[in-house]
Order: structure tokens, then sequence, then C-alpha cells
């Protein structure tokens, strides 16, 4: 997690609880999903963020364009459930890997700082493969242009900002899923936007195109901590 500001070993450590938790968490939905037979809930949480179900069986639609960073992005078709499951899986695999390795030789604390706080938004280079560096923005601890909290291991942790935003970038390197950020435009009146943030918008995209919904990266995050609200550790996952 590179430059901008270098944070002291109790900011550190809070950063390393984040990372724990995402790994974690991500270790128990991809065991939900893996499940035989598959549980209600876990069925209803990939419906939800993914829009397939054990029945779907879609064809490519042709009503919407989709961009990412604005220029035409076409997402791959997927029409079956057992594609998307395996879609899915396929990216939290990579994803847990990278974590764990990253823990494993200490670049996650070592390497980490905490972001370029005059920014609002994280951000990634995609094909930044090699050191996979996150840009975190103030957002992520409540900074300011101006002001740093103190943060440590009595800090309360936030599933709906830090643990979303961990799982959110990391899924944008090549490597660990490649996802992007979409926006789709629907071609046909009333010619509605979807995204390619937010829990409302991530749910239209995939009751409506769900093989874009694979393809989005804030669809994984919510998917991911759905359900985990709040801003208690709930693994004590620590290292």
């Amino acid at each position: 997690m590179p430059f901008h500001h270098v944070d002291g070993p109790t900011q550190q450590r809070f950063y390393q609880r984040c990372i724990n938790e995402s790994l974690a968490l991500l270790k128990q939905r991809k065991s939900e999903l893996t499940a035989t037979p598959l549980t209600p809930a876990a069925a209803a949480r990939f419906k939800l963020w993914f829009g397939y179900d054990s029945t779907s069986s879609f064809t490519p639609s042709t009503t919407y364009t989709a961009e990412f960073q604005n220029s035409p992005y076409t997402p791959p078709h997927v029409a079956t459930f057992v594609a998307a499951r395996t879609h899915i899986v396929g990216v939290m695999d990579k994803l847990i890997g990278a974590l764990e390795e990253s823990i494993r030789v200490s670049q996650v604390v070592r390497g980490f700082r905490g972001g370029n706080y005059s920014s609002l938004f994280a951000y990634v280079y995609g094909d930044d493969t090699t050191h996979r560096h996150i840009h975190l923005a103030g957002s992520f601890v409540g900074a300011t242009p101006t002001s740093m909290p103190i943060l440590n291991n009595s800090s309360n942790l936030d599933w709906d900002n830090d643990v979303n935003t961990i799982v959110h970038e990391t899924s944008h390197f090549d490597d660990m899923g490649g996802l992007l950020d979409i926006m789709i435009k629907e071609i046909a009146p009333p010619n509605v936007e979807y995204g390619p943030y937010g829990s409302g918008p991530c749910q239209a995209v995939a009751a409506n195109y769900p093989s874009v919904a694979l393809m989005n990266s804030d669809s994984l995050s919510f998917y991911i901590v759905d359900g985990m609200h709040g801003t208690a550790d709930s693994f004590n996952y620590l290292v």
C-alpha cells in the first residue's frame, strides 16, 4: 500500500486488521458458495448481487451499452448459475491467495501507506501485478486533508467502508479478477443508467444485466460484505 503518507505502527496494525478480516470473510463466502447443497441464504445473497440462481439461463442482452472509464466495454456473457458461481469462486481464490501471501511475507504491514488524504476515493492500477499497490484515500480512515485519526487495535473497523474497499480495490488487479467499474446505459427509453457504484445500482445491474454484475468490482465487494454491517471485528483474525 504505497506512498502518500507514512503511518506509524498503530495505524499499520489497524490496516492489518482490515486485511485480516477481509481475508477471513472471503474464505467464509467461498465456503458458503461451494457448499452442497447451497443454503437458501447463500443462494439469495448470490441472486441479489449477481442475478443468478439455479434456474438461470440467460441469453446475451442487446438493450444496453457498457463503459469503463468512459470507454466502451463488452463484458463476457455468462448464461448459467454454475458458470457464474465458477467465475466468482475463481476470483475469490485469487484474492485469498494474494492476501495470504502478503500477510505471510509481511508486505501488508511493512509496505503499507495510508493514502492521499486529500483524495476522496481509493484507486489502483490494474496492471500493477508485481506490487499490487492500493492507494487508499482519506475516507478510508475518516481523515481530512489536514488531519489523521489516531488508529489502533481499539479503533472501530467499518465493514461497509474498510473491508468493502479492500475487496473492491484488490479485485481490480489483472491477476486477481480484473474486475472493473462498469457503467450501464440502456439504449431504449427511459434510457436509465446504472452503476458502477453503490448498493442500489449494483442490485439493479444484477437484476437486469447479470453478466455485467459478474465483472463489476462494487458488485463483488457488496456481495462479500453483505450482512456484515457495523464496526466490530467479527473473526478475531489477528496475526
